[in-house]
């Protein structure tokens, strides 16, 4: 629920900012650093959390976090994010709170996560405990770096990105799997499966985190560029596992196809503006951000709330509204940044938004009742019930 209701307002203040809506008023590092540090580290750590405080007891049968728990977590989200809106009273010391706050979110996530991960037969899912550390202090250096105005804060959040990406990796196999597999049954093809390769999934992590070492370290080395290229490569290699008989054309398989279509995409305009300086890097962020990263995030949640509170997926018309919303979102977006649409990228950026929060809202709206009410199978928590078929035959 905090991606998606910052996911909506986050944006929508953006908006007021872009517009001169604050007047003088500007948060600790002015505007841009907020809207970047607010998706990238605030609405990015709350989906992580959302993640993996299902997914950890559905993985390794422990048991899930106490609803108190949850609210403490809910809390201490909510008073970084407000710390940092208001940090242009008092820049300093907010940001500290906010630095602090972030960092006790990401403890407690791996206090919870880690143990049970670690103790489970084979260790199947020991990538996440990496991932989950590298995240931690990659946003805690963010933090830090703009609580020191020391110019950096930008690396340490694209920094953050990186290591977002190497996660939708690890996690899309996991989502990946179950839906493309559910979809294939359901469309008449059970002699046909498809598999989330470990060899192809291990090589685009490791050369994501080649370019975000290299690029973080010397970031105008042309070493960067060229990794960046062979990252597009490696992402772009893991579609093929995806080409299973008519598994694309399912309202639940393309928009997970596109998460990674885009991410190689965006790997591909980062590499092009750093050897060859094509359009820059703004483009290519972009694409990582609203393409890759929103649309990993709103696709889980959509899936997550609904198999893990005990209902069917919706069949709505929404759904794949919403995800063709955040398609059209992540193109104008990263359009804008295209030099030859300079005059005209204040339309592209309020297109984008608009649209981003019209998916969002989507979400909110006919998500909400799933969320707030009591469990129709009588289970508890975020417990898989029987429910969790995947449907899709009438609707597809």
């Amino acid at each position: 629920m905090a991606t998606a209701l910052g996911s909506v307002v986050g944006v929508l203040l953006w908006l007021l900012a872009l517009v001169g809506g604050w007047g003088a008023y500007q948060p600790a590092g002015g505007w841009l650093l907020w809207h970047a540090h607010l998706l990238v580290v605030g609405i990015a750590l709350a989906s992580v959390a959302g993640f993996l405080l299902t997914a950890v007891p559905e993985f390794t049968g422990c048991a899930a976090l106490p609803s108190n728990a949850l609210r403490r977590m809910f809390a201490v989200w909510l008073l970084a994010r407000g710390a940092h809106l208001a940090s242009g009273v008092w820049p300093a010391g907010l940001v500290l709170l906010m630095a602090l706050a972030d960092a006790w979110l990401s403890w407690r996530l791996l206090a919870f996560a880690a143990p049970p991960i670690w103790r489970a037969p084979h260790r199947r899912h020991v990538a996440f405990i990496p991932a989950l550390l590298t995240l931690s202090l990659v946003n805690l250096g963010a933090a830090l770096s703009l609580w020191a105005e020391d110019g950096r804060t930008l690396d340490w959040i694209h920094a953050s990105v990186h290591v977002l990406m190497t996660l939708i990796v690890v996690a899309l196999s996991r989502v990946s799997m179950r839906m493309v597999n559910d979809a294939l049954e359901a469309q008449g093809h059970p002699d046909a499966s498809y598999l989330a390769r470990p060899p192809r999934r291990n090589l685009a992590v490791f050369c994501i985190a080649a370019y975000a070492a290299v690029s973080f370290a010397w970031p105008h080395a042309s070493t960067s560029g060229w990794l960046a290229l062979a990252t597009a490569a490696a992402v772009f290699n893991l579609l093929n596992d995806w080409h299973v008989r008519t598994a694309l054309t399912s309202r639940w398989v393309w928009p997970l196809y596109a998460v990674y279509a885009f991410m190689g995409a965006g790997y591909l305009m980062l590499g092009c503006a750093q050897l060859w300086g094509l359009a820059g890097t703004n483009l290519g962020h972009h694409l990582l951000l609203v393409g890759a990263l929103g649309m990993s995030q709103w696709m889980v949640m959509v899936i997550a709330s609904s198999l893990h509170s005990g209902h069917r997926l919706p069949v709505g018309f929404w759904v794949p509204m919403g995800a063709a919303l955040l398609v059209i979102s992540a193109i104008t977006r990263a359009s804008a940044a295209w030099p030859a649409w300079v005059g005209g990228a204040m339309h592209g950026w309020t297109l984008s938004a608009l649209a981003w929060t019209v998916a969002w809202t989507l979400y909110l709206r006919y998500s909400w009742h799933t969320l707030w009410h009591v469990r129709p199978d009588g289970l508890q928590g975020c417990e898989e019930g029987s429910a969790g078929s995947c449907d899709t035959r009438t609707h597809d």
